[in-house]
């Protein structure tokens, strides 16, 4: 059987990706991250029904409480608290952005 190819607008396709997670409960920075139309296939656009069936079947967290729980100079421990990856994974690499440059390195578990 032949596969049909649909082509859609990136702004339009974001935008309503976006509307979808937001109504599935993600905040506004989170759903835009979440509903990404750049082409990537294991994340973004092509993932979507996937997301939102975590979210409505309790299995991803659409507002979690992400939080460092222990901090030093060079490492800190982050938990999800049982949000997306995606999403943890940004706010751990944030975190290690703003570990000391004079510590030449960081880590975040």
């Amino acid at each position: 059987m032949a596969s049909t190819r649909y082509y859609a607008n990136p702004k339009q396709a974001g935008e309503f990706a976006t509307n979808l997670l937001l109504k599935a409960g993600l905040n506004d920075g989170d759903a835009k991250s979440m509903a990404d139309v750049r082409g990537v296939d294991t994340h973004g656009l092509a993932r979507l029904p996937q997301y939102l069936d975590r979210v409505h079947n309790g299995r991803v967290k659409a507002q979690p409480n992400i939080s460092i729980t222990c901090k030093a100079p060079v490492m800190a421990h982050l938990d999800g608290d049982n949000g997306f990856g995606f999403i943890v994974a940004t706010n751990g690499m944030n975190e290690a952005i703003q570990r000391p440059a004079s510590e030449r390195g960081g880590s975040i578990c």
